[in-house]
């Protein structure tokens, strides 16, 4: 493949690309709200998770007419999501493309709206070549991305399978349902043999590009304590009725050192792998290409547990986590609550069983109150996963990227979640995957401003095409 034919196709391009992101960018389909109680706000985020799979669909005709079909996925045993499919030859192998539609809150007094010229998160503006807004990253800029760069395979007639892609809603909650989703889609008569999937949800390795092999499975969960039938009064009850909100903090800092990150709970490293042999061997040689205070710096790290590039990654790749993400009183003003909980997560590596640790993590809490109890749903558990890189897309793969970027991938593990990655691996076991990089560590993904500079939206494309284009070679 000429890598200046693509060059010349995104410059030609680049307004309608942009444009693009910008329209599914401006539909607000933030994966949460903040009171699932509050029937209002949760059909209002019901109502944005619907609008963009609409939009998607509206942009994948714009993009190819008759040349694509697609179906909007929408019933009540799943999250909404959109399938489709580009066909060249019956006869090809299927490369299926995943992608998410769903993004995370995006707080407006967090974000620098006057500096970018932005009305609100989602009023996507360019600034100074690069992209910013909530999803332009994370995810749904590279889905656009891709997008058209199918298109230019099939208008210069370089695209040798047929593709199909599927896109969800419920990614940065966990994909729950994301089973029953594709389930949907199989009964629309799609996804019926994949041959390989390419999932473009992954992030750069510092500056170095990544092939995914591992990631951390994750626990969504809730501490939760009711010692009151209601909220009550504090002058009135002040000093003698117990608070729950105290008590849940109280007994959290039982089970973790927020100065060491030590998770003081016994048991609940059980499972995970031991840092000897080649699982030792290759952590050092990727920790030698990883310059950690230069990313704690551009991540807005201001304090971390170590400063040493090994044993940073071999917590994010190697090791369970506790994180706590807020208590929330169940009641306004000044009164004692009657209830509370924590949010919190737990991320778990493969060979660890998430119930048993959730599990030892309820006994430690109930040795401070009997009455606390951790509280999640067993089918929204996302999968740890390790990536078998034997079969030859994956050298293909690692081409494509150098061919973009000007520099091989490293296999990299990620400290990150993908709900389907797991799923895939049982629907469809001989189907490799292929998770990558497409955006840098320090573009937001979750945080405010979030960006994605326009050359490596440019270079996703040459990636995608490359990749795609070798799909025809022979091994």
């Amino acid at each position: 493949m000429v890598q200046e034919d693509v060059d010349e196709y995104f410059s030609s391009k680049r307004d309608e690309i942009i444009g693009h992101i910008k329209d599914i960018i401006g539909v607000k389909s933030v994966t949460s709200c903040d009171d699932e109680n509050d029937a209002e706000k949760v059909a209002k985020r019901d109502k944005g998770l619907e609008d963009v799979v609409d939009t998607a669909a509206a942009l994948v005709q714009s993009i190819f007419g008759e040349r694509a079909t697609s179906y909007v996925l929408k019933n009540d045993s799943h999250r909404p999501g959109i399938v489709g499919r580009i066909k060249v030859d019956p006869s090809l192998p299927t490369v299926l493309l995943y992608a998410h539609l769903d993004v995370m809150p995006a707080p407006p007094e967090k974000w620098h709206l006057e500096e970018y010229g932005m009305k609100d998160p989602f009023d996507m503006q360019v600034v100074k070549d690069r992209i910013v807004g909530r999803g332009v990253s994370d995810d749904k800029g590279p889905f656009v991305v891709a997008m058209h760069g199918i298109k230019y395979l099939l208008e210069h007639d370089r695209l040798p399978v047929n593709i199909e892609f599927l896109c969800e809603t419920g990614e940065e909650s966990g994909s729950p349902g994301f089973d029953k989703l594709v389930e949907h889609a199989q009964q629309e008569g799609y996804l019926k043999n994949p041959s390989s999937i390419l999932v473009g949800d992954t992030k750069f390795f510092g500056d170095t590009p990544t092939l995914t092999t591992t990631l951390r499975g994750i626990i969504t969960a809730r501490i939760e304590l009711e010692l009151h039938k209601k909220s009550l009064h504090s002058g009135l009850w002040g000093g003698v009725a117990v608070n729950p909100e105290e008590v849940i903090n109280a007994a959290y800092a039982t089970c973790k050192n927020p100065l060491t990150g030590e998770i003081m709970v016994y048991g609940f490293s059980d499972g995970t792998p031991r840092l000897e042999g080649e699982l030792k061997n290759s952590l050092i040689a990727t920790s030698e290409k990883f310059d950690l205070k230069k990313e704690l710096d551009e991540g807005g790290v201001g304090e971390s547990f170590t400063n040493q590039s090994f044993s940073a990654l071999a917590r994010m790749w190697m090791r369970p986590t506790l994180e706590c993400h807020g208590t929330r009183p169940v009641n306004i003003g000044s009164a004692i609550p009657g209830a509370a909980c924590m949010d919190i997560t737990m991320r778990y590596v493969n060979g660890q069983d998430p119930t048993d640790m959730a599990d030892k993590l309820q006994e430690k809490l109930q040795k401070y109150h009997p009455e606390i109890r951790v509280v999640y749903d067993p089918d929204e558990v996302a999968e740890a996963v390790t990536i078998d890189t034997s079969h030859p897309v994956f050298e293909k793969a690692a081409a494509a990227i150098e061919h973009a970027h000007g520099k091989r991938p490293v296999y990299a593990g990620i400290g990150g979640s993908i709900g389907s990655v797991g799923l895939f691996q049982k629907v469809f076991p001989d189907a490799p995957q292929v998770l990558m990089s497409h955006s840098l560590a320090n573009d937001g993904h979750h945080g405010p401003n979030e960006k994605w500079d326009i050359v490596m939206a440019e270079r996703w494309m040459k990636s995608v095409c490359h990749y795609l284009g070798s799909m025809g070679e022979k091994e």
